[in-house]
């Protein structure tokens, strides 16, 4: 069994001329804030093995914030998260040999590997907010349409659990 849990990036800072490579561009000081309280929030619901993380900053950053609020998870960068190769997605996650596999990637990408984990050929849309999180766990092998989603919360949630473990920490 393999427990995947998708997120999408924390806030960023917007496209434009300041960031004129987007592989570059970085979460903004509230995204950062917000998503530490929000893998607290995680954490408490998720523990990963490993972090695989699509190698662009605000991805980057993102699984840097979990992995350090889990006590120092090792972060694996993996291309399939920046292009949404889910097919290599699936590939990456099974080189882990972890059966608790937390993946940070981008929109459009995470709502379709969501919609195609639990439905094959799924084009259903689904509102991946930055920082949401879902959790997929599969039986047997990462194919489309073989996970069940377990569940899917959002960034002021996450945020609330959070708060609610360490309430210091979030003001």
């Amino acid at each position: 069994m393999v427990d995947l849990c998708l997120i999408r990036h924390g806030m960023a800072e917007e496209r434009g001329p300041a960031w004129p490579d987007d592989r570059l561009r970085p979460l903004t000081s509230l995204g950062i804030a917000r998503w530490r309280v929000g893998a607290t929030g995680l954490l408490s619901v998720f523990q990963p093995q490993v972090v695989l993380t699509s190698p662009l900053v605000r991805a980057r950053q993102t699984a840097e914030i979990l992995a350090i609020a889990g006590g120092g998870l090792a972060i694996v960068d993996v291309e399939s998260l920046a292009d949404g190769d889910m097919a290599a997605v699936a590939r990456d996650v099974k080189t882990t040999g972890a059966n608790a596999v937390a993946v940070v990637g981008h929109e459009p990408w995470m709502s379709q590997l969501l919609a195609r984990a639990i439905t094959p050929g799924s084009t259903m849309c689904v509102d991946f907010k930055k920082a949401a999180t879902a959790l997929v766990s599969f039986d047997g092998p990462l194919e489309e349409g073989a996970g069940t989603l377990r569940w899917f919360l959002s960034p002021a949630v996450l945020r609330q659990m959070g708060e609610a473990i360490s309430p210091k920490r979030s003001r």
